[in-house]
């Protein structure tokens, strides 16, 4: 039924930055999960202790804090339990004290102990992301673990692979209406699910797991659209005691897991559960298609598919999935995609996704394709992305193809170990890729608010996506090889083939950071390339701090040259805005490294002064160092430093082109006029 058609997709740049090392308590329902393969870890970073106190008679809470660090020493004590103890490091006492080392990018513990009141347990999860991204993803699985059971509930346990030492198997001769009384199989809570009506609950015991002996194609359902009325969630067996997540173990070979196939199918929430793939080709967690409505995946832990969650993927089907939210869940080591294709309102927010794809130019760890459908108002925000399924990165880590109107991609943070990073890294590309079926249109996208490190080649390309904005991104480049930072237009249209024609793009108020490895490349900040008018550049602050002079470094590139599908433009009514931004570097200039524009007419470059000359444009920008609070040792801090001599960025941004964010990257208000770059 599918056909899991991936794309390469190439634009243009690379790079690294160091992110907080933060510890994190995620819920006391959930199961000390970690990955398969351990994610690297930053080198050259100074040790820390990250401490948590937890005390057994209270809901459980976490304090930590933490900075960038390559060890983690985590604490706790309890003033009224027998005993504790974590797991997976098998420290046992009712105070402890264990050292995670190197950090990897979520490698969770569960620290339980035992009281006078029963067992209570707290989730930790090192993790290599900002605070307050970590903070807003375990709120976001928090709020799934605290939503009240709904309706009748049904109770199943069942001891498969994975499952607790101590699980105590139900029975499908039960009634299954008490935890005291559960039935067993996955196999017989599918069957219930399709007589029921109304709103129910099928609940599956912790530390319990079901084995899949084949594709649970889940059956169609009363559930109309636009509503969800059943949840599949996780309940504690009086029976035994564990905090693990049920588990659901994939059918053998590459069957998919869970499958909702036409329009009859859905209302589901899937929530607090395990998918555990097999590793085999073709196996898929959760497969969305033709129509599949209203369900939600929160707070799973999807590990080991192909992919992930396959939504709307493959030959063209009959009918989009609409109002799919995925949501606050962990993907790790799927070797394809963590989440591949689109639907009318789907979200994809709040994720974890370490180990996915993007070792080969065709997988990626998040591949919005919609050749066939349109998809529009998708979700795409606050997801936190690591590393990639192999030793290298040579994919796109963010990809979308196809016909996508009115697409969100806000405040993620994608990260590439720079000794992962290579020539084929990308970041974030709206573009056509090489379909050979549909057409692309991005109109009026929104990128803004993501932080992209190491991302190799290109750290943002948009193209087909008329009047799209592009700010307050932060792109950060500190390997070799690195080419640029924002490309618009970085695919020509194929008029032919219907895709939009990119015009009227605002790139605005972002921070592009070329560190001092980046040491060879064609390196540019921002580029418009190709085709379309009305174009905006304003606000823009790019920087090279390497002292090297092996290759051209120019900040910007505004190119009047035509293709063979579009005619040249001239430069003047190409461009609607220009000015207020940027451009420092450290090489040292010479005959055509002249470091702040170049055409491609004749591939001349231009100091400001000239440029100013040849163009009338950018004449309130700048080439002054920018005076960033921290921007020679981790942790980074681009924020631009108040202190006497303030940086010359504060308060020297256009207030015709001010962010439409009240706030900057890192949560700041924006003042009037606001500054350079996406740090207030």
């Amino acid at each position: 039924m599918k056909n899991n058609i991936a794309v390469r997709s190439k634009i243009l740049l690379g790079a690294l930055f160091a992110v907080l090392f933060v510890v994190s308590g995620l819920a006391s329902c959930g199961g000390g999960s970690s990955s398969t393969k351990a994610a690297p870890s930053s080198a050259g970073t100074p040790a820390t202790t990250i401490t948590t106190s937890l005390f057994a008679s209270a809901t459980p809470s976490l304090i930590a804090s933490g900075s960038p660090a390559q060890t983690a020493v985590i604490t706790w004590t309890s003033t009224d339990s027998t005993s504790c103890s974590s797991s997976p490091s098998g420290i046992t006492g009712t105070s402890g004290s264990f050292t995670t080392s190197p950090l990897s990018a979520t490698t969770t513990y569960t620290i339980t102990c035992v009281g006078p009141t029963g067992s209570k347990s707290k989730r930790v999860t090192t993790a290599r992301a900002p605070a307050a991204l970590v903070t807003a993803i375990a709120a976001q699985q928090q709020s799934c673990v605290d939503e009240p059971v709904r309706g009748t509930p049904y109770y199943y346990c069942d001891c498969g692979t994975g499952a607790s030492a101590n699980c105590v198997p139900g029975d499908d001769s039960n009634n299954g209406t008490a935890p005291e009384t559960p039935r067993r199989t996955i196999a017989n809570a599918v069957s219930r699910y399709a007589s029921l009506t109304g709103t129910n609950t099928i609940a599956f015991c912790k530390g319990g797991a079901f084995n899949a002996s084949g594709v649970i194609n889940m059956p169609a359902t009363p559930c109309p659209a636009g509503t969800t009325c059943t949840d599949f969630r996780e309940y504690t067996d009086p029976s035994f005691s564990s905090n693990a997540k049920p588990i659901f173990n994939s059918p053998p070979g590459g069957a998919t897991l869970l499958q909702f196939a036409s329009s009859t199918r859905g209302g589901v929430r899937l929530l607090n559960l395990k998918l555990q793939g097999n590793g085999q080709a073709g196996n898929d967690g959760i497969f969305l298609y033709n129509g599949a409505h209203d369900i939600t995946a929160c707070n799973l832990d999807i590990d080991g598919f192909s992919f992930g969650i396959d939504h709307n993927g493959g030959n063209p089907p009959t009918a989009a999935n609409p109002n799919i939210t995925i949501t606050g869940n962990t993907f790790s080591n799927n070797t394809h995609e963590a989440y591949f294709g689109a639907g009318p309102n789907a979200e994809v927010s709040h994720n974890i996704m370490f180990n996915n794809g993007g070792y080969h130019a065709l997988y990626h760890s998040i591949y919005l394709g919609s050749a066939y459908l349109d998809a529009p108002s998708m979700n795409i925000s606050e997801n936190y992305v690591f590393g990639q399924n192999g030793p290298t990165c040579d994919g796109v880590v963010i990809v979308a193809h196809g016909r996508m109107s009115d697409l969100l991609v806000k405040n993620n943070v994608l990260e590439i170990e720079a000794s992962a990073s290579a020539p084929g890294c990308y970041g974030i590309s709206l573009d056509h890729g090489s379909y050979s079926v549909g057409h692309s249109d991005f109109s009026r996208a929104i990128v803004s608010g993501n932080t992209v490190i190491n991302a190799g080649y290109v750290g943002i390309g948009v193209s087909h996506a008329p009047d799209s904005i592009i700010e307050n991104n932060l792109l950060v480049f500190d390997v070799p090889n690195s080419n640029g930072g924002i490309a618009v237009a970085s695919y020509s249209a194929r008029v032919g083939r219907g895709d939009a024609v990119n015009t009227r793009t605002v790139v605005k108020n972002n921070t592009i950071w070329f560190g001092p490895n980046s040491t060879s490349g064609i390196f540019y900040g921002v580029a418009f390339l190709n085709e379309g008018d009305g174009y905006v550049s304003a606000n823009n602050s790019v920087t090279f701090a390497s002292t090297n002079t092996g290759a051209p470094v120019t900040c910007y590139s505004y190119l009047k040259s035509g293709n063979n599908l579009i005619p040249a433009l001239p430069l003047a009514s190409s461009y609607a805005f220009v000015n207020n931004n940027h451009c420092y570097s450290a090489a040292p200039s010479v005959s055509h490294y002249a470091k702040w524009e170049a055409t491609a007419d004749v591939f001349t470059y231009y100091d400001l002064a000239a440029w100013r000359t040849y163009s009338g444009f950018d004449l309130l920008s700048i080439i002054d160092p920018p005076k960033f609070v921290n921007s020679t040792s981790s942790p980074y801090d681009f924020h631009p430093d108040p202190a006497a001599p303030a940086s010359p960025l504060l308060g020297a941004g256009s207030t015709v082109y001010a962010p439409t964010t009240a706030t900057d990257i890192s949560g700041t208000n924006f003042l009037n006029p606001p500054v350079i770059g996406a740090y207030e």
